[in-house]
Formats: C-alpha cells, sequence, structure tokens
C-alpha cells in the first residue's frame, strides 16, 4: 500500500497536531495504528521528509515539515475551515491555490472543432 496525500492528510486531519515550542513550529505528530509504521515511514523518507516512529505515533521532524504540509495540501479539495488550527498559514492558502488550478482543469470544456 502506497501512502497518498489524500491518505496522509486524512491521518493528520484525525489525530495529528503540530508542536509550538516559544511560539514557533516545531515537529508534527500523526497517530497512527492501521498500517504497519515501517512502510510509511520509508515512503515518507522516500519523499524527502524526514520523520520517526514512537509508540504509536509518527513524528515528522522539524526539517521535513514544510515539504509534510506541501505533500498534504496538494489535493484537489479545500481544507475545511474548522481545521485551519491545525494548518500554518501560508500551506491554508496553498492549499487553495492548488485546489482551484484542479477545479478549473476539471471544469475545462473541449471546443468543437
Amino acid at each position: 500500500m502506497t501512502i497518498s496525500p489524500i491518505m496522509l492528510f486524512n491521518y493528520f486531519i484525525g489525530d495529528g497536531y503540530v508542536c509550538r515550542r516559544r511560539g514557533r513550529l516545531d515537529d508534527v505528530g500523526i497517530a497512527e495504528c492501521d498500517i504497519e509504521k515501517t512502510k510509511i515511514v520509508k515512503q515518507l523518507e522516500c519523499l524527502g521528509i524526514y520523520c520517526t516512529v514512537h509508540k504509536k505515533h509518527i513524528y515528522i521532524k522539524a526539517r521535513g515539515r514544510d515539504k509534510f504540509f506541501q505533500y498534504i495540501c496538494e489535493i484537489p479539495y479545500f481544507i475545511p475551515k474548522c481545521y485551519y488550527y491545525k494548518f500554518p498559514k501560508e500551506f491554508i492558502f496553498y492549499n487553495k491555490m492548488w485546489a482551484l488550478m484542479e477545479k478549473y482543469k476539471s471544469l475545462s470544456i473541449n471546443k468543437p472543432e
């Protein structure tokens, strides 16, 4: 099973969180129990997202945080407003732009020849 941006997005929305220390964003935690953690960690590392496993959580290290949010925000759906608090502001904007581009691609109508 390969991990997709939508699957990872749903894991993060469900039980994920961002550690905030001294007013700055640090590690990201994702609670997950369904899939073998080692497979997910290997797939994330292949994407350049640095992470570790501790107990039942996957932790995205601070240096892989931006890459993680970029990956999960590249979905054709808008982040629901009630979950904005979980995301850095720049990635909410990034997701809006990405979702709009995907929406307009799907709405493109071929002109008759």
